[in-house]
């Protein structure tokens, strides 16, 4: 009676006695639905062992079981009290599997009419919703559903590799359900067959790239992305023990560089930790769960602290077959499954999807082929950028206009999915492949892939890829031990990729870096900016020679042309705006600043830079006052580099006053230039007393006649 009233809690009798079960998810929101039946009893925890076996009011076996007479005047009747076998009858009459298996578990001992391997089969396919009858159709399946029953798997099946089969068989069926079940698979104890783990990362790789351009959303996540984000985890995981340790190390490398610039905050890497866990499972998974139910509030840590596991460190040791598993996903793959590209060769780009290169540089890290893994992870920077090249283009610009920017930098995860991939580069010394103009096609060989350095920075990003190229900037090198860019064209792929390991190209000349971004200027302005502002010993301060190396002077050539084109603000007037007084005459602009560290080294002529800065003016004619285009840097050109004529002084102050309108520029350069100091005043305070222009420091709207002067007196104090 016990057990009966126990099995009728949550149910009741309508009027024509058919019995309706509270809580039919059916209808229901996913995530807070409640099921029929009593399907996760497998997690919950109970509170002791003896509530554990606290068993109902019948007898465990039918040899065991009380016999009972029942006497009446006319007959006299035998009886059995129920057992085991009838209250899970009981319950599967009910269609409660669920806890029909509860209680073949919990006394299992007694179980005589039903074998436990049938009761976990009803009991998963009544939460996945699958029917025998082919009549029947079947209900609708939620998420919530499939990893309550993926996670479920671990525990009833245990160590049973042919039931494992079937149900991995059965989830194949369904759509999308692999993904949730390949997180659940043994991997150890027990270790399936290989066809097995193939056969579920083929799946999930034919899934996923069907979805790739599924614009589907559930909760803040792309299903594309949450798909191929499972089964890049199950090839990984599932492959060899070092690869998966090397991941950890590229991981832990660009953890590292993040956290330098975020000493006061928790810097976290989630894509670190899901690797430790892979890795964890290889070494401690166990079927020591198989139909253990909770004890305790506590979950169980299964871990095996007496094998040898925690050593293992193999190259060998993959679950699937790889050779299979490579051919698959490089079928998907076309721009860089064979190298050297055979000539002949037709371009089937559009197989090419994201999925299919990251599966591809996976199997290389595997493989130990580093150049090829960096060639695949590369070719998802050109052509699945985590930015468009525009929109980096447009950063980098901002960044080179903005001398007082701050970096922000998030979470590992938002900034980069592939940042371990300059930790790869690191430790495995691949900074020679980023500057072989041949290390990928060219991007004229209508393939969409762009240079390796430029593809690149739209894998990993600006703030990351920043501080790689300034850690490993070097000088130009001497001789022929690098050779130039043009000695790299020259040789085969295989020359070049004997050469970099032989001649140590393990650092970035910045020449050769220069070289591979000049096919996007604005990406070539930042990187010169960004040497320039943070290693300025390698670009415009050469303390240990006199001459600059002729590389380096080139490159000062071009970043002027990047400068007159990429000003953000060509107007000095404002780009002095805000600026107090006192801090003018050391306000400076990228621009200037540069010219203040290059001309002095003779790779960029005074005259050139005066004519390009008149040809801008002249040709400016959208401004409203042309002649205020990079005044001040002209400016400065003249003053320091003219001939010291009584003309170049009055053209250097009519750009302080007109150019530029600061009567505090135009006082202390009055000051300052000794030689025409007279003449300079004179013109000044003629200027401050008859003019009724706007100037910078004065912020009144009205113009009156001499309303300058009082500026002149200012200035003239402040610059003594």
């Amino acid at each position: 009676k016990a057990s009966l009233v126990e099995e009728k809690e949550n149910a009741e009798i309508d009027g024509a006695g058919i019995v309706i079960m509270e809580g039919e998810d059916d209808g229901h929101d996913d995530t807070s639905s409640v099921d029929s039946d009593d399907y996760d009893f497998l997690f919950r925890p109970i509170e002791s062992e003896s509530e554990a076996q606290e068993a109902p009011a019948m007898a465990t076996a039918a040899k065991d079981a009380p016999a009972m007479i029942i006497a009446c005047p006319t007959d006299i009747i035998q009886i059995r009290v129920r057992n085991i076998d009838d209250a899970c009858a009981h319950a599967l009459g009910l269609e409660r599997k669920g806890r029909g298996l509860e209680l073949a578990i919990r006394h299992r001992r007694g179980l005589r009419n039903y074998d436990l391997d049938d009761l976990i089969d009803e009991y998963l396919r009544a939460v996945l919703r699958i029917t025998l009858d082919s009549n029947t159709k079947s209900k609708a399946l939620s998420i919530r559903r499939l990893e309550l029953a993926a996670k479920a798997t671990p525990i009833l099946l245990g160590g049973d590799i042919d039931h494992w089969r079937f149900w991995i068989e059965e989830f194949t069926r369904i759509p999308g359900a692999l993904f949730i079940l390949s997180g659940h698979l043994p991997v150890r104890d027990p270790r399936l067959p290989p066809v097995l783990y193939q056969k579920v990362l083929t799946q999930l790789l034919i899934e996923a790239h069907e979805m790739e351009n599924d614009k589907e959303v559930i909760g803040n996540l792309a299903v594309p992305e949450v798909a191929a984000d499972r089964f890049l985890s199950s090839l990984s995981g599932w492959g060899s023990t070092h690869a998966l340790r090397e991941k950890i190390q590229f991981h832990e490398y660009q953890l590292e560089q993040v956290r330098k610039k975020n000493t006061n905050e928790v810097v976290l890497n989630p894509h670190l930790d899901k690797a430790k866990a892979l890795l964890q499972n290889r070494l401690t998974q166990t079927a020591a769960v198989y139909l253990q139910l909770p004890r305790s509030k506590v979950q169980p840590n299964a871990t095996d602290e007496s094998g040898n596991d925690v050593l293992v460190d193999s190259t060998t040791d993959t679950l699937y077959g790889f050779d299979q598993v490579h051919e698959k996903i490089s079928e998907l793959v076309s721009v860089v499954g064979e190298w050297p590209p055979p000539e002949s060769s037709e371009n089937t780009l559009h197989q090419d999807t994201k999925v299919g290169l990251m599966a591809l540089g996976e199997l290389n890290i595997i493989s130990t082929s580093y150049e090829m893994a960096l060639r695949c992870y590369l070719a998802v920077g050109s052509l699945f950028p985590s930015q468009p090249l525009n929109k980096l283009q447009k950063e980098a610009i901002e960044i080179v206009n903005s001398s007082t920017r701050e970096k922000e930098y998030k979470i590992v995860s938002e900034c980069t999915q592939c940042g371990f991939v300059l930790g790869m580069i690191e430790h495995h010394h691949l900074h020679g492949c980023l500057v072989d103009p041949d290390f990928l096609p060219r991007p004229d060989t209508n393939t969409g892939l762009l240079s390796p350095l430029i593809s690149l920075i739209c894998l990993v990003g600006l703030d990351l890829i920043g501080d790689f190229l300034v850690e490993h900037c070097v000088p130009p090198p001497s001789g022929t031990r690098y050779g130039s860019s043009e000695s790299l064209k020259t040789k085969t792929s295989e020359e070049t990729e004997n050469s970099r390991v032989k001649e140590g190209i393990e650092s970035l000349p910045i020449n050769l870096v220069a070289d591979q971004l000049e096919s996007s200027p604005p990406l070539l302005h930042w990187y010169l900016h960004t040497i320039f502002t943070r290693k300025p010993e390698m670009y415009v301060s050469f303390p240990h020679t006199a001459v600059p190396p002729r590389a380096v002077t080139d490159l000062h050539r071009k970043h002027l042309d990047l400068h007159l084109t990429y000003a953000e603000d060509k107007d000095s007037a404002r780009s002095l705006i805000g600026t107090e007084i006192y801090n003018l005459a050391r306000k400076t602009t990228p621009f200037l600043s540069f010219l203040k560290a290059a001309l002095p080294l003779g790779g960029i002529r005074p005259f050139e830079v005066r004519n390009r800065i008149l040809e801008v003016q002249r040709s400016d004619v959208s401004a409203e006052d042309p002649y205020h285009a990079f005044a001040l840097e002209l400016a400065y050109v003249i003053e320091v580099f003219g001939s010291e004529t009584e003309e170049d002084a009055k053209k250097v102050l009519d750009l302080y006053l007109r150019g530029v309108n600061s009567v505090m520029l135009a006082a202390s350069y009055a000051q300052r230039n000794t030689k025409h100091s007279s003449m300079l005043w004179d013109i000044l305070i003629k200027h401050c007393l008859e003019s009724k222009a706007d100037i910078l420091e004065e912020s009144t709207e009205t113009k009156t006649q001499g309303i300058l002067f009082g500026t002149l007196l200012e200035s003239a104090a402040l610059c003594g």
